[in-house]
C-alpha cells in the first residue's frame, strides 16, 4: 500500500413494545450470507473462499523483523532498539489480541544487527515511494530476498511465518509507502522459507497524523487476507465510496476505528452464534445487538443477502478501545459488494441522514469527516433501497434494532418522519438507586449514572 496523502482535520427516540428476538440457539446457516469471491488470482478479498496462502488467522505465527540499509550504510546503533521504537510492534500485538479476542497472536522477532544490502539502494529500484521493475524484479522483492539472503546464514528462518523488513534509507522504498506481498512458491526455486513479506519505508513511521504502528497492521492484515477500502484514485478520499473512518484498511489516522465486523468474520474472529444472516428479507426482523466482548449472546453482526456478490451488513459498535470515537450503543449499516474491485470501494457506509452526509461531494469533506456521524445512535433510522434500519434503544445491556422490509420499511419510514417533523416531545423516566428524574425533549437522554425506565408520556409541541 502507498499511504495516501493526509489532510489535517480540523434524533428522535422511538420506544417499540416489541418482544426482541435472541439470537437461534441452534447452528444456523449462514452460507447465503458467504459472498463469492470473484477475482481468484488476488491474495486479498471482501468475500470466500480466503486464498490459502494468506497467513493462518487463528493461533500464534513468528514474524521476523528487519532493518536494511545499504552498501554505503551507517551503523543505526542499537537496532532492535530502533525497530521496536519506530514500528511500536508493542501496540501491534495489543491491537490483535483486542479485535481477534486473543485468537491471533503475532510473535515478533527481531534480527538485533542491521542488514547491510550488497549493492547501492540504485541496484533495487529508484522511487522511494513506488514498487517499480528493476534488474528482473519489483523492488520489494529485491529488498526482501536481499535481505533474507544474508539473514539466513546467522539463524533458521524455517521457523518464521513471515518477515517484515524496514528501510531505513537510500533512494528505494525508504518514503512513506508500505507494501505487503506473498510469493508463490514457484516464483524462485532458490529464494528463502518466507514467502509472505511487509516492505515499510523509515518515512511511513514518520508521516503526520499516522500511527505508526497501524501502518505495521494495515500491512499485516494484508497478508491475512483483508484488502484495502480506500479508493486509490487521486481523488478517492472525498468521494463517499470508501469506509471513511471505520477500518484501519480504511484510515490509519488516529481517529480510526479497528476493523470491520465483516473482516473479522472472514478471519475466524467472530463466532457463528455471533452473526445472523437473513437470506432474501421478506419481512420484518427484530434483535437484540452486543458490541465485541461485550454481550456474548446477543448478534454482533446482522447480515442479508442481496446477491450471491453483495450483502448488507449492521454491526453493534463497542465504544471501547479501538472502536472509542463511536457513539455509545450504535450500529453501523455498510454494503459489500465483491463484483467492485478493491480500490473501487466494495464497501460503502450506508450513514444515517445528517447535514454532513448528505452533503454533496466535495474535497472539503474528505469521507473520514463525512462519515463520522454516520452511525445509527439509538432512535435514529436508515432507509436503503425496500429496507429500513432503526436503532430502538438499548435494552437489558444490548441494542435492539428492528429491521424493515418493503411496504413495511415504507409505512414506519413515514411514520418516524411524521413524528419527527412534528417535533414530538417525550418524558422518560430516569432512576438512580432510589432516585427518579423525569427528563422530557425531543430526544431524552438520562443523565451519566442513571437508567431509562419505561416511556413516561407524550406531548405536541
Amino acid at each position: 500500500m502507498r499511504l495516501p496523502k493526509l489532510l489535517t482535520l480540523t434524533v428522535t427516540l422511538v420506544f417499540l413494545t416489541t418482544t426482541f428476538a435472541q439470537p437461534a440457539a441452534q447452528a444456523q446457516d449462514l452460507t447465503p450470507c458467504r459472498i463469492q469471491k470473484l477475482d481468484a488470482t488476488s491474495r486479498m478479498s471482501i468475500g470466500w473462499p480466503k486464498s490459502a496462502a494468506s497467513l493462518p488467522s487463528i493461533g500464534s505465527v513468528n514474524i521476523l523483523v528487519m532493518a536494511v540499509d545499504f552498501e554505503n550504510a551507517i551503523e543505526l546503533g542499537n537496532t532492535e532498539q530502533i525497530l521496536k521504537r519506530a514500528l511500536r510492534l508493542d501496540k501491534v500485538t495489543e491491537y490483535f489480541k483486542q479485535v481477534s479476542g486473543g485468537l491471533f497472536n503475532p510473535n515478533f522477532v527481531l534480527f538485533p544487527n542491521l542488514v547491510k544490502l550488497p549493492f547501492s539502494s540504485s541496484y533495487y529500484g529508484d522511487s522511494p515511494f513506488l514498487d517499480t521493475f528493476v534488474n528482473g524484479r519489483w523492488s520489494t522483492e529485491h529488498l526482501a530476498q536481499g535481505a533474507i539472503d544474508i539473514v539466513q546464514n546467522s539463524m533458521d528462518l524455517s521457523q518464521f511465518d513471515a518477515a517484515i523488513t524496514l528501510v531505513s534509507g537510500g533512494s528505494v522504498l525508504s518514503g512513506n509507502a508500505a507494501y505487503a506481498f506473498i510469493e508463490t512458491s514457484d516464483q524462485d526455486p532458490n529464494k528463502s522459507d518466507i514467502n509472505r513479506h511487509i516492505i515499510v519505508g523509515q518515512g511511513a513511521m514518520n508521516f503526520p497524523n499516522i500511527e505508526s504502528w497501524k501502518v505495521i497492521a494495515h500491512e499485516l492484515n494484508h497478508l491475512l487476507g483483508i484488502a484495502d477500502l480506500y479508493l486509490l484514485s487521486e481523488d478517492g478520499w472525498w468521494q463517499g465510496r470508501s469506509t471513511g473512518p471505520f477500518g484501519i484498511q480504511s484510515s490509519l489516522a488516529k481517529f480510526a476505528t479497528d476493523s470491520l465486523g465483516w473482516e473479522r468474520w472472514l478471519l475466524n474472529w467472530i463466532p457463528d452464534p455471533r452473526i445472523y444472516c437473513q437470506g432474501r428479507a421478506k419481512t420484518q426482523k427484530n434483535l437484540s445487538m452486543g458490541p465485541r466482548a461485550a454481550n456474548s449472546s446477543a448478534t454482533e453482526l446482522f447480515i442479508v443477502n442481496l446477491s450471491p456478490t453483495k450483502v448488507l451488513a449492521v454491526e453493534a459498535l463497542t465504544h471501547d478501545g479501538y472502536e472509542s470515537s463511536t457513539y455509545p450503543d450504535s450500529v453501523l449499516v455498510y454494503t459489500v459488494d465483491s463484483a467492485i474491485p478493491m480500490g473501487e470501494g466494495p464497501v460503502r457506509i450506508i450513514p444515517h441522514p445528517t447535514k454532513i452526509t448528505l452533503a454533496p461531494l466535495s474535497s472539503a469533506i474528505p469521507d473520514w469527516n463525512r462519515f463520522q456521524t454516520a452511525p445509527l445512535k439509538p432512535g435514529e433510522y436508515v432507509r436503503y433501497e425496500n429496507f429500513l434500519i432503526l436503532n430502538n434503544a438499548k435494552i437489558k445491556g444490548a441494542v435492539s434494532i428492528s429491521f424493515f422490509v418493503g411496504k413495511d420499511a415504507t409505512r414506519k419510514f413515514k411514520e418516524l418522519e411524521t413524528l419527527k417533523n412534528a417535533k414530538v416531545k417525550m418524558t422518560i423516566l430516569c432512576r438512580k438507586g432510589t432516585k427518579v428524574k423525569k427528563v422530557t425533549s425531543i430526544q431524552p437522554k438520562c443523565l451519566d449514572g442513571y437508567r431509562k425506565q419505561q416511556p413516561y408520556q407524550n406531548s405536541k409541541e
